[in-house]
């Protein structure tokens, strides 16, 4: 784990990827909203998954993972989207595939817990850039308490990527949030490896706020079908009585 400075070069662009699929028209659910945002103002500074270690044929990063805490009324909502950030701070392009994973907050000393989510979406980051890349049509609840863990991780399947390359990919620091909040901390495995399940083994990391351990991202959320359902009843009945009262 290393915490590295983006050279001035850094070039900012969006990939959209939907599906495993890189797409320019990304599709956002009607009625959803931000319900948490760190993707404006980058520090400058990344986080390095690197320790990159073949298992199962398979080169493989260590993963970090951010705490997320959603805006006020969050609670009873969808996860619908996601955009978060990926850095490679090598010199050349790289091919391979980021992995992200949802954690509740509920595992030990609350780090993540139960398992909410996994996906693995493959890009190609020039190098010397910072992208930030989007993840469509996904349908999580937002956990009781507003809260979870947000994680982050790489691997060459599908690709040709060596260790050294995967070892330069990582994910931006961010601070502050723009929607929702996040204390000075991230959350790192102790070693590389698929870790899509419960309780991932890893403790607390902080660089003392120089930068804040805060990284790049993003959700949108939708009501619950229920709520939305209630929502279009209360509007019919509504309807009905402006017009009961015309008659």
């Amino acid at each position: 784990m290393k915490k590295t400075n983006i050279s001035r070069r850094v070039s900012w662009f969006a990939l959209i990827a939907g599906g495993g699929l890189l797409t320019a028209c990304p599709t956002v659910a009607f009625g959803a909203v931000t319900i948490y945002s760190n993707t404006n103002n980058f520090s400058g500074s990344s986080v390095d998954n690197s320790g990159t270690t073949l298992i199962g044929g398979t080169e493989v990063t260590r993963m970090v993972a951010d705490d997320i805490t959603f805006a006020p009324g969050s609670t009873g909502m969808s996860i619908n989207d996601l955009t978060f950030s990926a850095v490679n701070d090598g010199s050349s392009a790289t091919a391979a595939r980021v992995r992200i994973g949802l954690w509740a907050d509920d595992g030990a000393g609350g780090g993540p817990g139960t398992y909410l989510l996994s996906s693995a979406i493959p890009v190609t980051l020039a190098g010397d850039s910072l992208s930030l890349i989007s993840l469509l049509a996904l349908d999580v609840p937002v956990p009781a308490d507003g809260k979870l863990w947000a994680g982050e991780w790489f691997d060459n399947f599908g690709t040709s990527s060596t260790s050294t390359e995967l070892d330069a990919l990582g994910v931006g620091l961010f601070d502050p949030p723009t929607v929702g909040s996040s204390i000075d901390e991230i959350f790192a495995t102790g070693g590389p490896g698929f870790v899509d399940g419960n309780n991932p083994a890893g403790s607390l990391v902080s660089f003392g706020g120089s930068p804040v351990a805060n990284l790049g991202f993003t959700f949108n959320a939708v009501p619950e079908p229920g709520s939305i359902a209630l929502g279009a009843l209360g509007g019919l009945a509504l309807l009905q009585a402006r017009r009961s009262r015309k008659a």
